[in-house]
This record gives C-alpha cells, sequence and structure tokens, in this order.
C-alpha cells in the first residue's frame, strides 16, 4: 500500500491559527467552536442596533415562513378523521 503525498485531507487546518481568535486550532474547521458562536453573536448584536434594518428583516422572516405544516396536519386530520369543519372567528 503506498501513501499518497500531498493529498488535501479534511484535517489541513488542523494546528493552524484560528481565523476569528488568532490561537492555534485542532477542530476540522479551523475555527474553534466557541469563536464561530461569538462571531455570529456580534453579527447579531450589530444588527440588533439597526432598529429598521432588524425590523426589516423581521418581516421578510415572517412573510417567508408560509403555512406551518402542522397546521396543514392538523386541519387534514380533523377533515379525515374527525370530519370536523372548521370554525370561523368573528
Amino acid at each position: 500500500m503506498s501513501i499518497k503525498k500531498n493529498v488535501p485531507t479534511v484535517a489541513t487546518s488542523l494546528g493552524k491559527p484560528c481565523p476569528v481568535c488568532g490561537r492555534t486550532s485542532y477542530s476540522l474547521g479551523g475555527t474553534h467552536p466557541q469563536c464561530s458562536f461569538l462571531a455570529a453573536d456580534q453579527k447579531l448584536l450589530e444588527l440588533y442596533r439597526d432598529a429598521d434594518g432588524w425590523a426589516g428583516k423581521a418581516i421578510l422572516n415572517i412573510a417567508g415562513s408560509g403555512k406551518f405544516s402542522s397546521d396543514r396536519t392538523i386541519a387534514e386530520y380533523a377533515a379525515s378523521i374527525w370530519d370536523a369543519q372548521p370554525c370561523p372567528i368573528p
């Protein structure tokens, strides 16, 4: 069995500096998990400081969520199993 040299592997980032904190990282992604979390948390805080931008993102998130699958499942179950009809709310 021969060993191939200069073949990139997943572990090529092991022992290299973390791009977030600069300390040596031995994780496969090359970034300490806590550093990734802290970087994401910092980005979240920056986004939250912009109230108008945050509100716009929240509205787009809600608008893009669509109909919940559990709502559809419950409605189908009620109609097919119980033969129940929706009750309109005034």
